[in-house]
């Protein structure tokens, strides 16, 4: 599956995202909402092209990668049942990029598709990231979603970084010249 990179830089604090009507906003918490945040992702990703779900504990092996940091930036959009219609998942910065946070999933449940809520929910963890002094978030789009979703993220204020591989968008990201061939960012 073909990706882009995109990424949004914040020199102010983003506008207020606006909530549907019914929606509450959550943080994850952990042992808690784990299995209703992989559910919400299975539902929204089911009619993508190549979408092969994982198995739950392998899914959030994926998600905390080894991460000390938590869930702090896992963002819940619930409906008045107390059912998780939507979410964004960010990860903080680490050592390969100090200058950004990253979106690593987001998602909404068909039903609740086209209502504002994705565009509230990419709003909401741009406020957070900046609040928490960061003005940079990046996130990885599979070509079909950029394709029907451009216009979402440009509401947002991202753009596509082009890049070679996953190494030289990172140091397209760090300001720093990309490796003529797949490598390691040159000081």
């Amino acid at each position: 599956m073909t990706t882009a990179w995109m990424t949004v830089e914040m020199d102010e604090s983003p506008p207020a995202p606006q909530w549907p009507v019914g929606v509450t906003l959550w943080t994850h918490v952990p042992g808690q909402d784990d299995r209703g945040v992989y559910e919400l992702m299975a539902a929204a990703f089911a009619d993508h092209w190549g979408y092969l779900p994982l198995p739950f504990e392998q899914w959030m092996d994926w998600r905390a990668n080894g991460r000390d940091d938590g869930n702090s930036l896992w963002f819940l959009a619930m409906d008045r049942s107390g059912m998780i219609v939507g979410a964004v998942l960010c990860r903080l910065q680490n050592a390969l990029s100090p200058a950004m946070d990253w979106v690593v999933q987001w998602g909404v449940r068909p039903g609740w598709q086209e209502r504002g809520l994705s565009a509230a929910l990419l709003r909401h963890a741009c406020g957070q990231i900046y609040r928490r002094g960061q003005r940079r978030l990046a996130m990885r789009v599979a070509a079909q979603a950029l394709a029907c979703a451009t216009s979402l993220y440009e509401q947002i204020g991202m753009r596509v970084v082009p890049h070679m591989d996953t190494r030289a968008a990172l140091c397209i990201f760090e300001n720093q010249r990309p490796p003529a061939k797949a490598g390691l960012c040159l000081k």
